[in-house]
């Protein structure tokens, strides 16, 4: 087992992929931490959790180990016809 540090804007659903290559992660996480009683649970920045060795999916692990961790807080908002809001981003005349 090992200790990992929840990174701000995380959910147990991403830590799971991040951690074990797969969603169904997260029932682990519940199973190996006993503050955590639900997948459902929320986590926050610097929440320590307990991580197993095993992987689920190593090809998904390995894949996404070359890449910085970023939540959709930290996404640039697209812009164009397919990503505008009627009345919001522009008006219908």
């Amino acid at each position: 087992m090992r200790i990992i540090q929840v990174k701000k804007n995380q959910s147990l659903f991403d830590i799971a992929v991040q951690e074990y290559g797969s969603f169904y992660g997260v029932h682990w996480i519940v199973e190996d931490n006993e503050d955590i009683n639900s997948v459902l649970d929320n986590v926050f920045e610097s929440d320590t959790l307990l991580m197993r060795d095993d992987v689920m999916n190593g090809q998904v692990k390995k894949h996404l180990s070359s890449f910085t961790i970023a939540t959709i807080n930290d996404a640039v908002r697209t812009s164009g016809i397919g990503f505008w809001a009627i009345e919001k981003d522009f008006e219908i005349q």
